[in-house]
């Protein structure tokens, strides 16, 4: 994998991780149609991942550290502790359907990253689920109201989309919206539950890293990839922080169905 590649790959991870379009599905599809590209296996996919959530790490520093004291300082009752100690308990619970299916079906995703055209259907279902949830009505439900059984939905539903295609941020945000979460919180909490899975994700995949490194053939390459996703990830945070809110999610919608369709198109016919 050259240099150019990997840059290439890594803006197009940067891009997508956090806005609602599948970072999965481009680079399943863009790999199939970079010439000479030499596929270099889930690993750096995870990679690529831990870039954009080291991304999301510092956007949400304060979160984190509020949920980090709230677990140390344990009496303490103020109402601000015991919010971020609700949230910390909310990303354990729906934590937990995630790594359950991911475990479960780990062979059939990762078997999945070889078809495009499996990708590119499923962007249009995640275009109809973004088109639903701007269309649902907004809520007020803050994390005070968020129970144990919305989390776990949740949670299943960033486990499903391991499946290329299906949008992490995309179908995460849409299923708050549908529990009645309000947005706002809805998308903060599809970022926070994206943490622990990445690097769950990432000590089970860690045995192969030298299996990796030796068939990249270039380690700079590959740094080169998680640093452009690290920094180009980070500024779209904010635009879908925006986008959630402003109820634009509906955009998105549009474009997945139109790459989806031109993707199928082009690797069909």
């Amino acid at each position: 994998m050259s240099l150019f590649q990997s840059v290439f790959l890594g803006l197009i991870q940067g891009l997508t991780e956090f806005l609602p379009v599948s970072s999965s599905a481009h680079l399943v599809i863009v790999q199939h149609f970079l010439p000479g590209f030499k596929e270099p296996g889930l690993l750096y996919d995870i990679l690529l991942h831990i870039g954009t959530t080291s991304a999301a790490c510092i956007y949400f520093r304060k979160e984190l550290k509020g949920i980090i004291c709230s677990l140390l300082k344990f009496d303490d009752k103020s109402e601000e502790m015991l919010n971020y100690r609700k949230l910390a308990y909310m990303v354990f619970l729906g934590s937990i359907p995630t790594a359950i299916i991911g475990l479960a079906f780990k062979n059939a995703f990762e078997s999945m990253f070889g078809s495009p055209v499996d990708a590119a259907w499923q962007l249009l279902i995640t275009a109809a689920l973004l088109w639903m949830a701007d269309r649902a009505p907004s809520a007020r439900q803050h994390i005070k109201e968020m129970t144990w059984g919305k989390a776990v939905i949740i949670g299943t539903a960033q486990g499903i989309a391991i499946v290329p295609g299906i949008s992490r941020s995309g179908s995460t945000i849409a299923a708050g919206i549908f529990c009645k979460l309000d947005r706002d919180l809805s998308a903060r909490y599809s970022f926070l539950l994206l943490i622990p899975a990445v690097f769950g994700a990432t000590i089970l995949e860690a045995r192969h890293l030298v299996d990796m490194t030796q068939s990249s053939g270039n380690p700079a390459s590959l740094l080169a990839g998680v640093l452009t996703a690290f920094v180009i990830g980070y500024y779209t945070i904010d635009i879908l922080l925006r986008a959630t809110r402003q109820k634009r999610l509906s955009y998105f919608a549009y474009y997945c169905a139109a790459f989806g369709l031109i993707s199928l198109a082009v690797l069909l016919f």
